[in-house]
């Protein structure tokens, strides 16, 4: 048979049925299955049912029934082809958008700045709204990943607080152009990372024309 690096289709079920042998009640989360398909695996099948066994271990002692990135050796972590996007997401799904989510995503990965996370978040946010045509019910679906009604309502509370902010400062300049607007709404891209400066340019536009419900 070959080995397991040259049969990655069989990754998932060969770890999910590890998982269901040893804690049926806990899963994977997106970001490790991709890490688990982006490594290599020298030591085959073995090796992946370990990784496996010891995740469920420090799930289990954290009372989490979900696996996730800091569950993996690091070995397997540094060829994981996720961005830093994708763990934050992660993370603060993983503690369905509580209160206190963004300061534990802070200190969970590796005690950044929360400014940092909560930056990400919105940047996240003004993405899918804008790839979405600013239907928000769709964001909120994408970004909370769960049907979970209370975790949909939390995820939608922040992203009206996103767009609330920027309706209010939008009218407070009391100027439609959008180059006018860019200017004076300067602070709103301070901390955004860059990648996500467009997606605040479209919401601006958008806001600018006739608002977001």
């Amino acid at each position: 048979m070959p080995p397991l690096r040259e049969r990655k289709e069989d990754i998932d079920a060969l770890g999910n049925s590890f998982l269901l042998a040893e804690a049926p009640e806990i899963s994977l989360s997106k970001a490790v299955l991709q890490a688990l398909n982006d490594y290599q695996w020298n030591g085959n099948v073995r090796e992946l049912e370990s990784v496996i066994k010891r995740a469920i271990i420090f799930a289990i002692s954290e009372n989490r029934n979900l696996i996730q990135l800091s569950d993996l050796p690091k070995e397997i972590g540094k060829e994981a082809k996720y961005s830093f996007d994708d763990l934050v997401l992660e993370s603060l799904r993983n503690k369905k958008f509580s209160h206190s989510s963004i300061a534990e995503t802070a200190k969970e990965l590796g005690n950044v700045n929360r400014t940092m996370i909560s930056e990400n978040l919105r940047g996240l946010v003004v993405r899918t709204l804008v790839e979405n045509e600013f239907n928000i019910e769709k964001t909120v679906s994408i970004i909370s990943d769960t049907e979970d009604i209370e975790v949909n309502e939390r995820v939608l509370l922040k992203i009206q607080t996103f767009l609330n902010n920027i309706q209010n400062d939008v009218l407070k300049t009391g100027h439609k152009d959008f180059e006018t607007l860019k200017k004076l709404l300067s602070s709103k891209y301070k901390n955004l990372p860059i990648k996500f400066h467009f997606y605040l340019d479209e919401v601006i536009k958008h806001k600018s024309i006739s608002g977001l419900e």
